[in-house]
């Protein structure tokens, strides 16, 4: 990456600091490609854990992330199932027969036909026992349909079909008869996930349809859900697909990235549709975050601003927006993959995050006031630009104070035409935090390769 950005604002540098930035422009790292080392904005110091697959990458997930896999609720299968069995089984015996156990073992163990060689105590004789030997034979039998796919994803994947239509009866009939809530649960579970590899999927729709509303809503009920959008989507009901899938995603942090993976109206009809069938502003504005992922930020911003000014979902969207006009903007580096940045306005941007900074209501005034003076910075608005990054200085705290301070060298720089001895002195010790003190010190998400670079 050619670095211009330093190489001509050192051209006016004293002898002594030019050496040492010439050193170290010339032995640091040459940071690989991807939108993260285009934009100084960095979304981990302000997202969500569980959005931060979400952010603007020049991969499907960021940072090249894959979708979860078949392992990622076996914590919390293994700490339900511990809990229940505390007295019966040792947690060692508990993580064995879910995770480890092969269907050919349960079986004999079932058929008391022999039991594996295993460390730790288990009452198998006790009703627990008896009831999670009972399970573990029946969720085994719909795993040899449904183990073999380890990406949640429901369409465009050829899945077995579990074709076993006793098994599936006996687990539905388990969950209407059993009085045991832990259980009862669980066989709810284990019903949609037969009848989603079932011949008849739609099966799954019905089911859900008409056991859903008693049922606790936590990560089993919305990974319930998500089997039922998925069957949805299989019968080209897509509306109440993408319905579902925004439910899953506005409610469930485990399962967002798998919702928005899966949110894909056809046309449309198909968007307004799923916008229509929302009933509650939490609903809605999740909707719009969806929309606003694939299509445009700013119009979803507006709309989830007007409806819920609180809702979690804004943050996530101007992490993007931000990352998306830098990219598009004189910020940018343009070796990198032959961009050129046309001159474009980025003004309605800037007013409508400024006014939402402004209005003090969502969650993180501050972060707003940051984004804004970035946007007035682009814009070359530096009035505009020093009041909200004053506004912002205010509540930050660390590591968003360090994102402000490169954010004000940007603008500082920006604003540069020469080089005199009064800049010289404010910028050396600001380019001294950034070509010396960050590479050894900051974490690896946050973001200043592109001030080195530009």
């Amino acid at each position: 990456m050619k670095k211009t950005f330093l190489a001509k604002l050192l051209a006016g540098f004293s002898g002594v600091a030019l050496l040492t930035y010439g050193v170290m422009l010339a032995c640091g790292p040459d940071f690989s490609f991807d939108f993260r080392d285009q934009s100084n904005f960095t979304p981990e110091i302000f997202v969500d854990e569980a959005d931060l697959p979400l952010m603007l990458s020049s991969f499907l997930f960021y940072e090249n992330g894959a979708l979860p896999s078949k392992d990622q609720f076996d914590g919390y299968m293994v700490a339900d199932w511990t809990e229940y069995l505390k007295g019966v089984a040792d947690p060692e015996v508990v993580r064995y027969f879910l995770l480890d156990s092969s269907r050919q073992a349960v079986n004999a163990l079932y058929l008391n036909k022999g039991v594996p060689k295993i460390k730790g105590n288990f009452d198998r004789q006790s009703q627990k026992g008896r009831e999670f030997i009972k399970f573990l034979y029946l969720a085994k039998q719909v795993e040899s349909a449904s183990i073999n796919h380890s990406r949640w994803g429901y369409y465009d994947v050829h899945y077995k079909q579990f074709e076993d239509e006793s098994t599936i009866a006996e687990i539905e009939s388990i969950y209407k008869t059993t009085s045991d809530k832990f259980l009862k649960k669980r066989y709810w579970f284990q019903t949609l996930k037969a009848y989603f590899y079932s011949t008849d999927r739609s099966r799954t729709i019905t089911f859900f349809e008409a056991n859903q509303s008693g049922v606790e809503k936590d990560l089993l009920y919305y990974r319930g859900m998500a089997y039922a959008a998925g069957a949805y989507y299989r019968q080209q009901e897509y509306a109440k697909s993408n319905y579902l899938f925004s439910i899953v995603f506005g409610n469930c942090p485990e399962l967002r990235q798998m919702a928005m993976f899966n949110f894909h109206p056809q046309e449309q009809e198909d968007w307004l549709q799923t916008l229509a069938m929302t009933k509650t502003k939490e609903d809605k504005a999740a909707v719009w975050a969806m929309h606003g992922y694939y299509a445009d930020e700013l119009e979803a911003i507006e709309n989830i601003f007007k409806l819920h000014p609180k809702s979690k979902d804004l943050e996530f969207l101007l992490a993007r927006l931000i990352n998306n006009i830098v990219v598009s903007s004189p910020l940018a580096d343009p070796n990198d993959w032959g961009f050129t940045h046309e001159p474009r306005d980025f003004s309605k941007a800037a007013k409508l995050v400024s006014d939402i900074a402004k209005s003090g209501k969502t969650t993180k005034p501050e972060i707003w006031n940051l984004a804004a003076g970035y946007l007035w910075t682009i814009n070359r608005d530096f009035k505009k630009s020093k009041s909200f990054y004053d506004l912002a200085a205010r509540k930050l705290s660390d590591p968003a104070k360090s994102q402000l301070r490169l954010l004000r060298l940007v603008d500082a720089v920006s604003q540069l035409e020469a080089i005199d001895k009064s800049s010289e002195d404010k910028l050396l010790p600001e380019l001294n935090w950034l070509l010396l003190d960050l590479p050894s010190s900051s974490s690896n998400e946050f973001r200043y390769e592109n001030a080195v670079g530009w």
